[in-house]
């Protein structure tokens, strides 16, 4: 009898094992990279979202990627990622972060929800140096093998959450009011101005100082342009800027930018440098105002249809 209920214990145990949903699996989801990449900083993708995300689908994209971060950063020397596409995607994943020399101050769990979701989270364990260490700004770098059978990733950074579809990880929410161009440089002049057809947009490129010109394609039968040239200081803290775009009606956009900043931890001088950020969107024909809503400035309504 006891042999009989020891082997029933065991299987119970067996039984228990298998349907536990939090178990944490490395064959599921690996860390493959954590690094910072703070020359991305200036990369579009990154420039108005604290967060981006991106899907490699094949051996050779991750060997250009690979080898464009090891060009990028003067001190990387990151080896060749091989991964079983035939298994495994993998996830980029950016995120700006408190400061820089901070990533060994944060733990990471990952488990397994249920068969096709995985949560993965960034833990930050406290700081353990001096102030003066932390006074650049950062990029974290994460990359993460993951199995095909994953179709949703919930990412947790501090209080960041994001909820990730692996069909897409990058694809925009909306597309009514579209952010296509982000710029900065240390000359230039605040303006808000709206276009409804291309000569006169392009005319105004032309007679603009921007170093970095534009050029995609605008579709005017669908939207108009707004154009934006905010002021900033500090070595351009337009990329210490999270923005999100709402629509409170139909045919009304809000634009928010909140300013990032490092947690806990300040730099206590600048060197006083002003720069300028240009800011382009795309915005739908139906949307008559657009909002923005800037916690360094004053907000301004703007009328698209005049």
């Amino acid at each position: 009898m006891k042999k009989i209920a020891i082997i029933i214990l065991l299987i119970i145990g067996f039984i228990g094992c298998g349907s536990n949903s939090t178990k944490k699996s490395s064959q599921v989801v690996k860390n493959l990279v954590t690094m910072e990449a703070n020359c991305w900083v200036n990369e579009k993708k990154l420039y108005l979202h604290t967060k981006y995300f991106e899907k490699i689908e094949n051996q050779e994209a991750l060997d250009r990627f690979v080898s464009s971060l090891n060009n990028c950063l003067y001190d990387s020397n990151l080896s060749r990622v091989e991964v079983d596409f035939t298994k495994y995607n993998v996830l980029i994943y950016y995120t700006k972060y408190n400061a820089s020399n901070q990533l060994d101050e944060y733990s990471e769990e990952i488990t397994i929800e249920n068969n096709n979701s995985v949560k993965i989270e960034q833990i930050f364990t406290g700081h353990n140096k001096n102030e003066e260490k932390y006074c650049n700004g950062a990029i974290q770098l994460r990359l993460y093998q993951i199995d095909k059978t994953i179709e949703h990733v919930e990412m947790i950074h501090e209080n960041e959450i994001s909820q990730v579809s692996m069909d897409n990880p990058s694809k925009p929410t909306q597309d009514r009011v579209v952010s296509f161009f982000v710029h900065t440089q240390d000359s230039g002049e605040e303006m808000v101005e709206v276009f409804n057809d291309n000569e006169h947009y392009q005319i105004f490129l032309a007679e603009q100082n921007i170093r970095q010109k534009p050029t995609k394609e605008i579709d005017f039968e669908r939207y108009r342009v707004l154009y934006r040239v905010v002021m900033e200081g500090d070595d351009g803290v337009l990329s210490q800027v999270d923005e999100s775009i709402t629509f409170p009606t139909s045919t009304e956009a809000k634009i928010v930018d909140q300013h990032f900043h490092p947690k806990d931890m300040y730099c206590g001088t600048t060197d006083g440098s002003v720069w300028y950020g240009f800011l382009i969107y795309m915005v739908d024909r139906e949307i008559e105002s657009v909002e923005i809503i800037d916690d360094y400035r004053d907000n301004i309504i703007i009328n698209m249809t005049e």
